[in-house]
Parts: C-alpha cells; structure tokens; sequence
C-alpha cells in the first residue's frame, strides 16, 4: 500500500466525526491512534483513523482548549485559553485525563503600561508543540514561550523560556519544535526566530526577518521583511510566508541571518509541516499544495483543489510517510491513502 496526498480529491476519503461542532486540530503519532479536539473543547479520539466515523469517540472536554497535540501513543498535552495543561499518558482511556494551571503570569506591555492590574490577572496558553516526550512548549498570553521537559509531571516542570523585553515587545505569535534541540517561530513585527537550546533563555534564541541580513524587524520594517507564518519540518528546512505574497524556504533557520530563497508558490495562506518531511501550503483560491522534500523548495505540488472536501481551515498530520490524516471546520476527518481509490 502506497500513500500519495498528493495524487488529487480521489486519494481522500473524507468522514463526518463531529456534527455538533467544528474540528479545529488533529494530532496522529501513528497510523494507529488520532486524537482531534473541535471548538467546544472536546477531544475525540480513534486507534483506528482509516475506519468509519464510529472508530472515533469522545474521551473528555475543556470548553477553553486551545490546541492539542501528542507526541507519542502514550502522551498527549493540550492547553487552554486559562492557563492550564491538560494531559494523558493513556490518551484513549477517558479516565486518564488530568488538568492543572502552570501559574504563569508574565506581564504583557499592555498590562505593565497601559492597564489596571487587576485586569491582568487572568492568562491563557495558546499553540502547544512537543517533537517528543522530553519537550513541549507553548505561548502564554505576552507572547513568551513556555516550556517543560517532562510536561505531563506538573506545574512545577513548566518555566518561563523566552521573555520578550517589556520596553520593546513584539510578542511570538507562534511557536514549534522539530526536535528536542532546535524550535522556530513568528512574532508580531514579522521575524522568524529559533533556537537550538530553546531552554537556555532569550540570548539562545535569534529573530531576522527576510533579506535584512541578520536585522530583526521592528514596527518600521518593510512589508518585503515581514514573515507572517513559518513552519519547520526539521532543523535544516523551514519555510515562511511573506505577507501572503510568497513562500520562502532556509536550509539553515538558526543561522544569524538564515538563506530564505523563493519556492514559486505565491499568494499562500498558510503552510503547515504535518510530520515525516510532509508540508502543505494553502492558496487564496482553496488550493491546496503538497511537498514531501523540504529540502527541496522547488518540489511543491498541486494535491487537489475541492471546497467541498476540505477548506482553508484545515488542520493536517501525518503519522507515517504513506498516510496523511486531516480536518476541517465542517467537522470531518480525511485520511489520505492511494489505495482508497481501489476500495
């Protein structure tokens, strides 16, 4: 059985798993386990993806779940909009499911200048990553990056990684990891930044933009400089999108002043890396583009372009090289299999 996402509509088999709300994320570390959350906070999962939508069912709810993610068949961490984790060492039994508050509260600029602190009591986590068991990290509410090396352990694991400086903030805006030593993300004036000690605070961590040789953008920064999304397959291929206008690919993402070259992709939405050297690009016109070569910028292909499969909501994860799991806002969960046609 050979897996092409790439070979058109007819490769996705496409199942209602949620009718009441829409998915927002899906999270696949093998063939055999997918775990979705939608936008009421309730995570469903499945050991069987390739299965009809009866294979899923519903394993517990947070009504202020952000994102989720999980690394292993034994761990998955999501986080939520007050600042709590929650996690599983054994995602598919309801019962194991455990949330608690990390009790970060970084100062925003916004509260430090401008608001009364009181209203500044509250926090949220957004954006969860963890390339494996050893590593998560998140963004909490002043754009600062959290992070854990045993995150299911407690709040006392999680600390404060990344500080933007209060006298000038930017605020990361996202922020992932490919691996234990090297993450990537965006921040609010258009850089990209990454590390390859992301735990070793803000000195371990640079910010460029694109062609600024080096510079970090500020809120004068050209729109020519300013990277509005990134996202990282592995420490040698990233890619960036500038100002929706074009894609841009860097085999080295942590030097002080990262290689971009173009792709030829133009007028992109959003792009994602999905796992196993599989990134997908979005257009404007609900194409949708895949490329199992990072470090190739040049291999990207057009997979399908059908509003009525999936849209540009879509959320992507690929467990294994031959297999691609999706979902959207619809609520429907697509696997990707060349063998589907044959069924």
């Amino acid at each position: 059985m050979s897996s092409r996402p790439t070979d058109g509509a007819a490769t996705w088999k496409v199942r209602h798993i949620d009718r009441t709300a829409q998915l927002k994320s899906v999270s696949c570390p093998s063939a055999s386990l997918c775990v979705a959350f939608d936008v009421r906070g309730n995570v469903l999962m499945s050991g069987h993806p390739l299965r009809g939508a009866s294979s899923w069912r519903r394993v517990t709810a947070d009504s202020t779940l952000d994102s989720l993610t999980c690394p292993s068949r034994s761990l998955c961490i999501g986080v939520d909009g007050t600042g709590s984790v929650i996690a599983s060492t054994d995602p598919a039994r309801a019962g194991s499911w455990r949330r608690f508050s990390i009790g970060d509260r970084s100062p925003t600029y916004e509260c430090v200048h401008y608001q009364d602190p009181g209203e500044c009591a509250d926090m949220s986590l957004s954006g969860v990553s963890c390339p494996s068991a050893g590593l998560c990290t998140a963004l909490d509410q002043a754009g600062n990056v959290v992070l854990s090396t045993d995150p299911a352990a407690g709040p006392s694991t999680w600390i404060v990684a990344y500080v933007e400086p209060l006298d000038s903030p930017s605020g990361l805006t996202s922020v992932g990891c490919t691996s234990n030593h090297f993450c990537f993300g965006a921040d609010s004036w258009g850089n990209f930044l990454a590390s390859v000690r992301p735990a070793a605070g803000q000195s371990a961590w640079t910010a460029t933009g694109l062609g600024t040789s080096g510079a970090e953008n500020n809120p004068d920064a050209t729109l020519d400089h300013m990277i509005t999304e990134a996202a990282c397959s592995s420490s040698s291929a990233c890619l960036a999108i500038r100002e929706r206008t074009g894609v841009f690919a860097t085999a080295d993402p942590a030097a002080r002043a990262p290689d971009w070259k173009r792709t030829g992709l133009g007028a992109i939405t959003s792009i994602t890396c999905a796992g196993h050297g599989w990134c997908f690009a979005l257009d404007v016109t609900g194409g949708v583009h895949a490329m199992h070569h990072t470090a190739r910028p040049q291999s990207w292909s057009h997979a399908f372009n059908d509003a009525s499969l999936l849209d540009a909501s879509t959320r992507f994860s690929c467990p294994a090289a031959r297999l691609c799991v999706a979902v959207d806002e619809l609520g429907r969960v697509a696997t990707g299999r060349r063998d589907q046609r044959r069924r």
